[in-house]
């Protein structure tokens, strides 16, 4: 699961829904992997893992607090589990960078610091986009998201994989919403990134503007769905 900032969709788990899963867990005797990884990005109140009764593993990491190349992240287990993981793990790849680790060290004391900024940084940039879109695409939907760095719209009609196919040619890349699935669910929907810089973002939903119209053309004469080699 991923109870805080859910991925695509910027959701937080209620206390409620923890909880049951919580009791379901221990009643039916399955460990659960919280994956906490955009935690530190929830933009209003403090994030608070499963209760202890479900959280068998609770992963998380600083590729997002801090920039996607310090690949270095954490993860609580019962010491049983965490030795067989700790195993797999030097089998797999013989350890993580010695450089990404000493980097981890010296900035973990100021993550609290970052992730105030990254939050005000994310907070900004989400405004931004949405206020955007709301003048050039105003039939596109969304809810605005409790925390993370993307943007769940829908579509008003249409499929989000043929749009995204079209999107590329005006050079702006989406994800569809089926991609997100695993019964490929969600396919009027796309995940739109907020974390490039304004002047990005700008170029950005312009671009997506001009692929909706032309999206628009082909769907009112017949011509949807299409395949595009990119």
């Amino acid at each position: 699961v991923m109870t805080t900032c859910q991925n695509p969709t910027g959701t937080v788990m209620s206390t409620q829904r923890r909880t049951e899963i919580a009791r379901l867990a221990e009643h039916a005797g399955v460990p659960v992997v919280d994956d906490t990884t955009l935690a530190d990005l929830v933009f209003e109140g403090r994030w608070h893992p499963l209760p202890p009764a479900a959280s068998g593993v609770v992963v998380g990491s600083l590729s997002k607090l801090f920039w996607p190349g310090l690949r270095i992240g954490w993860l609580r287990a019962p010491r049983t589990l965490m030795t067989r993981l700790a195993r797999l793990k030097v089998v797999a790849d013989l350890g993580s960078s010695h450089v990404g680790q000493q980097l981890a060290a010296r900035l973990l004391p100021v993550s609290g610091d970052m992730a105030t900024a990254r939050r005000g940084q994310l907070t900004a940039r989400l405004d931004l986009m949405s206020d955007l879109l709301r003048s050039r695409l105003p039939t596109w939907s969304w809810t605005r998201p409790s925390g993370g760095p993307f943007l769940w719209v829908r579509l008003p009609y249409g499929d989000g994989e043929s749009f995204a196919q079209l999107a590329l040619t005006h050079g702006v890349q989406v994800l569809p919403g089926s991609r997100t699935s695993s019964d490929r669910s969600f396919a009027d929907h796309l995940r739109l990134s907020f974390v490039a810089e304004p002047a990005d973002l700008r170029i950005a939903v312009h671009r997506l503007a001009e692929a909706w119209a032309a999206f628009e053309s082909l769907h009112d004469s017949g011509r949807l769905p299409f395949d595009i080699a990119v």
